[in-house]
């Protein structure tokens, strides 16, 4: 219950106070597991990306820095909005596999390829988690471009662009792909 009206309210606030655009959803396909990889500048971003799947009915799955599972009342909130601890800059199999259930599962899991909040837009070398995991599961990867989030209180309007889904072959090398879906998102 909690997570239902969470969900609404964030998409009541971003619909009228954001006026948010939503573009190329008919790429999210209805069924089935599914990575969607987007850019990431606020914490604005998650829920946004959530609340624009509601048009097509898929609950999203995200994963989370592991020290936000340190405090009680937001591990609590964390796992009811169906997130999962990842320790960055580790190999992280607990949460790795918990991502591979996700997906097995036939669920959306939303990652965030840079790994951190890019504000400033800088390059940053995208991590190989996204691509590791669509190599381990077959499933596609949608890239998502989001925009303006990274002045959250300048109410200026957001965009969630989401493009062509992406077929990553399992003899690609993980930089190179990895590479290739950042570069994807930035192209929207």
């Amino acid at each position: 219950m909690i997570y239902i009206i969470c969900r609404y309210l964030c998409r009541f606030v971003y619909k009228f106070i954001y006026r948010v655009q939503i573009t190329g959803l008919e790429h999210v396909p209805a069924t089935g597991g599914l990575i969607l990889a987007a850019n990431h500048k606020s914490y604005l971003d998650p829920p946004l990306v959530g609340t624009s799947l509601l048009h097509r009915w898929r609950d999203p799955y995200f994963m989370a820095k592991a020290e936000l599972f340190t405090i009680p009342a937001i591990k609590q909130w964390l796992r009811t909005i169906h997130a999962n601890p990842i320790s960055r800059g580790t190999s992280d199999i607990t949460g790795f596999k918990a991502s591979l259930d996700v997906i097995r599962n036939g669920k959306v899991l939303v990652l965030f390829p840079e790994g951190t909040r890019n504000k400033k837009n800088i390059k940053i070398k995208p991590k190989r988690g996204v691509v590791l995991l669509a190599q381990h599961t077959g499933v596609p990867v949608v890239p998502v471009k989001i925009v303006n989030t990274e002045h959250p209180f300048a109410f200026r309007k957001l965009q969630v662009r989401f493009g062509m889904p992406m077929a990553i072959d399992t003899t690609e090398n993980p930089d190179d792909a990895a590479q290739r879906i950042v570069d994807a998102i930035e192209a929207l």
